[in-house]
């Protein structure tokens, strides 16, 4: 038995510190300049902010050797880069590369900050092979899936987006991989595995040629009362346009109920014909969940996700007996 489960926190659409990727600055003619014990990094002139000089670019050059190996930039400002490190000697005018962590080629009418808005219909476009994205949460944010939204490729002749890798980390650059996702073919693609708590997150990409994404999901689908303490489940012997599933939640025996897969879109209907009210609370904090955050995430059977809307955002409850009810859910994939 597989189980359905819902996502609801989105943490990156939560205030976080996004990491726009580029290539790598090169500084030559002697321009940096670093003192022995100093976190820092100085110019006599010019702009680091102009030249696009990104937070964790990672130094490298003549001016990495007064710094520890895998020193990294913490804070821009114009003529200082503040670093994650001591210099352990002093430089002056000196060469030095500034390095950020992805490589990013993007549509500057379709920034990669789009991949973090509420509206999946506004996409981010590669201009050519991208490198992926990173982020800061702020804090250490409990975290077990993530979802690839509205992929579609922009060159029929080659294959588009076809992997995205997943990786957390406690400390920026000391990264954890956590999971793949396959988006060959595929227009939303996700990945579920055990929750880890972490402050960093990348999603390299790999693809082939132009495409573009309508959004990234990164959130939780265990929240109390809310995921998969539904209890839907998938039996066994299903087919692939309609299936017979059953829930843990009916007594004493499971009903089936059945979803069709007409192009791309799939519609659920979910029937309890004896509802506890323990379970039928479960049901109530799904529904209000959707009202309050952004459109929810179904993993089917497969970790597949699917951006979806509950039909009305209400149910209607016939009592049975006693305090045992019977009810429908109705859910349809957003197109």
């Amino acid at each position: 038995m597989a189980a359905i489960r819902f996502a609801y926190l989105n943490h990156l659409e939560d205030p976080v510190t996004y990491f726009a990727n580029g290539p790598q600055i090169t500084y030559s003619g002697g321009q940096l300049s670093a003192s022995n014990g100093v976190a820092s990094i100085t110019r006599a002139s010019g702009s680091f902010i102009t030249d696009g000089v990104k937070k964790w670019a990672l130094v490298g050059g003549t001016i990495a050797s007064s710094f520890p190996a895998n020193t990294r930039v913490s804070a821009v400002a114009a003529l200082t880069l503040t670093t994650t490190a001591n210099a352990t000697g002093t430089a002056s005018g000196v060469n030095g590369t500034l390095t950020p962590d992805l490589a990013l080629n993007e549509d500057p009418a379709y920034p990669e900050t789009n991949l973090t808005n509420k509206q999946r219909y506004i996409p981010w476009k590669t201009f050519s092979i991208p490198g992926g994205a990173s982020y800061d949460l702020g804090s250490a944010k409990s975290c077990n899936c993530v979802a690839a939204l509205a992929h579609q490729i922009m060159d029929p002749t080659v294959g588009g987006l076809y992997n995205v890798d997943i990786y957390s980390a406690d400390t920026w650059g000391t990264w954890t991989f956590r999971g793949n996702i396959d988006m060959l073919n595929k227009r939303d693609g996700g990945d579920v595995f055990t929750t880890v708590s972490a402050r960093y997150w990348k999603f390299p990409m790999a693809s082939s040629g132009v495409f573009s994404l309508g959004g990234l999901f990164l959130g939780r689908t265990d929240l109390a009362g809310v995921g998969e303490d539904l209890g839907i489940q998938f039996g066994p012997g299903t087919a692939h346009a309609t299936q017979q599933p059953s829930s843990t939640l009916l007594t004493p025996s499971g009903i089936p109920y059945e979803f069709m897969s007409p192009f791309d879109r799939r519609t659920w209907s979910m029937r309890w014909d004896a509802l506890t009210p323990s379970n039928r609370q479960k049901i109530e904090t799904v529904l209000k969940a959707s009202r309050n955050t952004r459109t929810p995430v179904m993993f089917d059977e497969s970790d597949v996700p699917w951006e979806i809307r509950f039909v009305d955002r209400r149910v209607a409850w016939t009592s049975v007996f006693n305090t045992v009810e019977s009810m429908s859910l109705d859910i349809e994939s957003l197109p």
